[in-house]
């Protein structure tokens, strides 16, 4: 037989047809003590800068000009250190970056990219500190959300064979100098890609290298099964497809790679490395082929794995928007607000680890600023899943929308996590409360807080939870009846009405829910209580465009209600809520003056009892302990004093948003991408302070009618 001649500047694809590789360019740190690179092309100009969105090929975006990447090599170091045989399961939520990293561990050990190794990484953290594993092992990548498993099981099975077998054709096209150049046709059975797979791996067995696997989205043909809009319940027919799928998977395909992973014949290990992303532990429970694999996703080295750190996220819209620190601060804090907040460390003395941006989310963002101006919500939503889950959550039950109003008024939930199952074990979802939350957890529904328990990330998971119990206050009349002629009232000026629905709401919980509550809880139920189009949570403002960041120069409304036309000629008042939360314990510990009494359930509910018997002036006179966060101690304080305050703080907002929008960085106004501000009109804004104590008393005061010479609008983000 003639030997093939080996096209070392082309990609072989399945057709036969070569394709010229494209020039890797030269990388530069955008600046010194930053994780951020961008490649440079020969022509470096002006260009518009490029981000890897949706490209999860490192090698792809290191060929693309003005490309900015976030540097995530130091990890495959930690990753040869942490396990000796190397085989990992790394579990983060969807459209996290799991891709885009398993790509780079591939282009690192596949033979192919030593010649290019320096062009590649070497200004890159394993440029500098390479590890001995570089380069050596020969590659192959699976994708399983390429599979079909929307028809019927033989039609699932079908496209197993021809997706799986194409992926076998590519890798033995590719290597077949190393394999010494094989007949394709005796590797490939047509209909048994499990045979293809295991004929494969002996093929590799009987050259002299050995494998690093990648399975991208090994959970996917189970979750497309589960987590879509076909599935309006998790029935006991949704389940039993979901088993035959998931038994399916286990033994036609994973455990294969656990044969590949210990010795087959005379061989030994031909998958050196096996590295595997997914959404959820699933497919593990009992006897697993994927017990081979360790998972390494709460581990506190590799946390930063994937998502961007708050000063990556500065950087790249510096980099990407070419801003100064001054004025890419107001997108930070939208995003910071949006995007930010996730923690997957284990442990509880993790938590000093920063939190961490959603990347695909990040990157979005800043694509749609730059080209329109403003942000709409992603076509393909990271939230798809999260959406569907929390649809199948019911009313009532063992774990239902109670839970999740708990959530909110609580702050956090303490839970058990469970750290692997099946997706039969979904038939007991709303019976189970810790596999429920868990699986909250792994969709990125929820993330770690402090001392380990969960809570909400960020606004755009808040607001798909607030929709799920919308929709279930929305069948209770004793609530439903109240919320519209409450918000009616309010932007007419009168708090009255929304004051009884916030304490009926507040008095359906129990005294133990709101013993740990916050203003973050009391912000939560508020934006529950009214129409999330209309209205705009901490609405950013410059109070002093003299000042810097953190010096005074942003003050943000707790709830702001942009005016509305209620008529073909008037239009409803705009509405400006400052909220105070005063905590039980914290009433127990000014009553006894001591920041160290401890409070326990009965303290407080003895205090919630007293609170309903006193007349106003007894409760404005009682003393309230807090720890300031500025002067690092306790304080002690009235509460008339922090309803002073508040009032105060309210009419500087006030007096703020009247001046308009902000139009230069030395001004002060509203400067806010969710409300348009015109000089149109004349609106009238009023504000209201509303203070909840404990969860039965609520005190609100009201600022007089400021008028003003501009129209504030909404701009509702669909």
């Amino acid at each position: 037989m003639v030997p093939k001649v080996k096209r070392k500047d082309s990609l072989r694809l399945s057709d036969d047809r070569p394709h010229k590789r494209s020039k890797i360019l030269p990388a530069r740190n955008v600046n010194d003590a930053s994780t951020i690179f961008e490649s440079v092309a020969e022509d470096d100009g002006m260009q518009n800068r490029e981000v890897p969105f949706g490209n999860p090929n490192f090698r792809d975006f290191r060929s693309v000009g003005s490309m900015l990447f976030v540097d995530k090599t130091m990890y495959i170091e930690q990753l040869e250190k942490v396990q000796t045989h190397f085989r990992y399961t790394f579990l983060r939520p969807r459209r996290f970056g799991k891709s885009a990293f398993l790509g780079l561990l591939c282009t690192y050990y596949d033979i192919h990219t030593a010649g290019e190794f320096h062009e590649l990484f070497g200004p890159l953290y394993i440029g500098q500190h390479p590890t001995p594993w570089r380069n050596k092992h020969l590659v192959l990548k699976f994708d399983l959300s390429s599979i079909s498993v929307s028809g019927s099981i033989d039609l699932m099975r079908e496209s197993f064979n021809e997706k799986i077998n194409a992926v076998l054709k590519v890798f033995i096209e590719k290597y077949e100098e190393e394999l010494a150049y094989p007949d394709i046709a005796s590797v490939i059975v047509t209909r048994d890609a499990s045979a293809s797979l295991n004929n494969l791996l002996k093929l590799v067995g009987s050259s002299n290298y050995t494998l690093f696997v990648g399975v991208d989205e090994y959970d996917s043909p189970a979750n497309n099964s589960v987590f879509t809009g076909a599935n309006e319940e998790l029935n006991q027919a949704t389940l039993q497809r979901v088993t035959q799928i998931e038994q399916f998977f286990k033994e036609s395909f994973f455990a294969v790679l656990k044969e590949g992973c210990g010795t087959m014949g005379d061989c030994g290990a031909i998958i050196s490395k096996f590295f595997v992303t997914g959404v959820t532990p699933a497919f593990r429970e009992g006897i697993s082929p994927l017990q081979e694999t360790d998972i390494i996703s709460g581990r506190h080295e590799l946390h930063g794995i994937c998502g961007f750190t708050e000063d990556e996220v500065s950087v790249l819209v510096q980099c990407y928007l070419r801003k100064d620190e001054k004025d890419a601060e107001p997108i930070v804090d939208t995003m910071r607000r949006l995007y930010n907040g996730y923690h997957f460390a284990n442990s509880a003395g993790d938590m000093n680890t920063p939190g961490l941006y959603n990347p695909q989310l990040v990157f979005h963002f800043l694509r749609e600023l730059a080209s329109h101006g403003s942000v709409s919500k992603p076509n393909e939503a990271t939230v798809v899943h999260s959406m569907h889950i929390l649809k199948y959550i019911a009313d009532i039950g063992e774990f239902s929308v109670d839970n999740l109003i708990e959530l909110i008024t609580s702050g956090s939930v303490d839970t058990e996590i469970v750290s692997q199952f099946g997706f039969v074990e979904l038939l007991n979802f709303g019976k189970k409360k810790n596999l429920c939350w868990s699986l909250l957890l792994y969709l990125g529904i929820l993330t770690r807080g402090s001392n380990g328990r969960l809570k909400i990330p960020n606004d755009v998971m808040k607001t798909e939870v607030l929709q799920r119990i919308r929709d279930f206050l929305n069948v209770r009349e004793d609530i439903r009846n109240l919320m519209q002629p409450a918000f009616d009232r309010l932007t007419l000026g009168d708090v009255v009405c929304f004051s009884e629905l916030l304490k009926t709401f507040l008095q359906t919980r129990a005294t133990r829910s709101v013993m740990t509550s916050s203003e973050a809880m009391l912000q939560g139920v508020v934006e529950l209580l009214l129409p999330p189009r209309n209205r705009v949570p901490e609405l950013r403002l410059v109070m002093d465009g003299s000042k810097s960041k953190g010096d005074g120069r942003f003050g943000f409304v707790d709830v702001f209600i942009p005016p509305r036309h209620v008529s073909d000629t008037t239009r409803s008042l705009g509405t400006a809520i400052e909220l105070k939360y005063i905590t039980l314990n914290g009433l127990v510990k000014g009553a006894a003056n001591n920041w160290d009494q401890f409070v326990d359930y009965r303290n407080s509910e003895n205090m919630n009892k007293n609170l309903v018997a006193e007349n106003d002036d007894a409760l404005l006179d009682r003393k309230y302990m807090f720890w300031s966060k500025e002067k690092k101690k306790s304080e002690l304080m009235t509460v008339r004093d922090i309803v002073r305050n508040a009032e105060t703080q309210l009419i500087a907002y006030m007096e703020t948003i009247v001046k308009g929008e902000v139009m230069g960085y030395h001004e002060s106004g509203v400067f806010d991408e969710r409300v348009r501000v015109t000089e149109s009109g004349r609106d009238r804004l009023k504000g209201h302070v509303i203070v909840v104590v404990g969860s039965h008393r609520i005190i609100c005061r009201s600022t007089k009618l400021m008028t003003t010479n501009f129209q504030y609008d909404s701009v509702f983000k669909t």
